[in-house]
């Protein structure tokens, strides 16, 4: 089967090529050829103007193919991971080369979790190709923080923020009623961010779905159901909760904890006491074109690194067990879940 490569990826491989064969094949694509489609398939070179400029030149055909063709690998896109996060401060540069290099490339979302960490997400998306941004505030990890939404309105206006987050609700580590109305209060500001802004939101739920969509359903009445879309990222509840998320149009992420052996009837995670067989039906029964891949990066690694500092090059084990759930192929996984990633977020 031929491989998908996006054209940002081919741009990507063509620095691997010696610089005047660099400088000269960007010529002759960007220059001479309309190349608009979103999707190369190579290596049938499906696209008419790259296809008639090969063919009518066997030197760049095998100059494409020594450098860049031979090189190319199919795309996977990690929907959340924190690359910018202290845990990688001595070895940054080397943990981004791993998902790029890799025999998979992974593509990431550098998601925000407070101010400080939304603005050197920008800052991180903007020296890579193949990085993009969120910026939002967690709803528990920074409470002295004092929201000033205009400084995240800011970060939205930079090209590579592609959403909002992450943003929710987290009743687990949060008790009282007044921290917990809290809570609600700074989600409903961004939620209304989201939708002034048009970038769909990467959300944080945990022990409080019923409440997330009473939320949701409230600020699609007062925004638009439309402006009010995104993912439920770290997905860990039910089929029957699944399904009214899905009825609202969100998407739903899934990380390592898919990975994790059952114990007894349930798996024990910093997610609280999630059944096995419920996130395993929800794996099985969703629409692939609703399913987005993620690592929570340096959090839940997978199987066989659970325990460890978790990284985006790790994202092939969740989704080798997305493959193995849905009884499907780890190519078909990867490639749907990317388009899903694009459609989402724009890319």
């Amino acid at each position: 089967m031929a491989k998908i490569c996006s054209f940002r990826s081919f741009r990507l491989f063509l620095r691997k090529a010696p610089l005047a064969v660099k400088l000269w094949i960007r010529k002759e694509l960007e220059n001479n050829y309309t190349l608009s489609v979103q999707q190369l398939t190579f290596p049938t070179y499906a696209s008419h103007g790259l296809k008639k400029l090969i063919v009518s030149n066997p030197q760049l055909h095998s100059v494409l193919q020594e450098h860049i063709f031979a090189k190319l690998k199919q795309i996977m896109i990690d929907s959340h991971s924190h690359p910018q996060f202290p845990q990688y401060d001595q070895d940054r540069d080397e943990m981004i080369r791993r998902a790029f290099d890799g025999e998979m490339e992974i593509q990431m979302i550098c998601v925000g979790t407070d101010y400080e960490m939304s603005a050197k997400a920008v800052v991180l998306a903007n020296q890579h190709e193949g990085i993009w941004a969120s910026a939002g505030l967690h709803p528990n990890d920074n409470l002295q923080e004092k929201l000033d939404l205009d400084l995240y309105r800011k970060l939205a206006e930079d090209p590579k923020v592609v959403a909002i987050g992450e943003v929710g609700l987290d009743f687990y580590r949060t008790t009282g009623e007044e921290n917990l109305a809290f809570q609600k209060e700074r989600l409903v500001k961004f939620l209304e961010l989201a939708a002034e802004t048009g970038k769909p939101l990467i959300m944080h739920c945990r022990e409080a779905y019923t409440e997330m969509l009473e939320i949701l359903d409230g600020a699609s009445t007062l925004f638009g159901a439309e402006k009010i879309r995104g993912v439920i990222h770290s997905f860990t509840s039910t089929w029957e909760t699944a399904k009214k998320f899905l009825e609202r149009g969100f998407y739903l992420g899934f990380n390592g904890i898919i990975t994790f052996p059952p114990s007894s009837a349930s798996r024990r995670t910093t997610e609280g006491q999630v059944p096995t067989s419920s996130l395993e039906e929800v794996v099985k029964n969703i629409p692939l074109n609703k399913l987005l891949l993620e690592t929570d990066a340096p959090y839940l690694s997978p199987v066989p690194y659970r325990g460890q500092r978790n990284e985006s090059s790790y994202l092939k084990f969740v989704a080798e067990k997305v493959a193995e759930l849905r009884n499907t192929n780890l190519e078909e996984i990867s490639r749907q879940t990317t388009e899903n990633c694009k459609n989402l977020f724009k890319l």
